[in-house]
């Protein structure tokens, strides 16, 4: 399949259906969370998407980036702006290699 060749299947309407309903689930997609006839479809549909794909990776990498910086509402609910930003920094350097 050329690349978006799974979407171009797909008519205005379930593009633009699918499209939505991968934007609700992006998170469960991620985190291994959504159901696997949903994560079979995506990868059926968009496998082939260098720019799903790339954003989907970014996701998945800012995901475990952010859990390194602290995962408790305790942490986040005193703020140390200077540990905040650390990990921003982390975080950005990390993205860009």
């Amino acid at each position: 399949m050329s690349e978006n060749e799974g979407l171009k299947k797909l008519n205005r309407e379930e593009r633009v259906a699918f499209c939505r309903e991968v934007m609700e689930n992006l998170s469960d997609l991620v985190e291994g969370e959504a159901p696997a006839d949903f994560c079979e479809r995506v990868d059926e549909i968009l496998g082939d998407c260098q720019p799903f794909n790339a954003y989907r990776n970014t996701l998945e990498a800012t995901i475990d980036l952010a859990g390194e910086c602290g995962d408790t509402e305790a942490e986040f609910a005193q703020v140390d702006e200077d540990a905040f930003l650390r990990c921003v920094e982390k975080v950005r350097g990390k993205l860009s290699s």
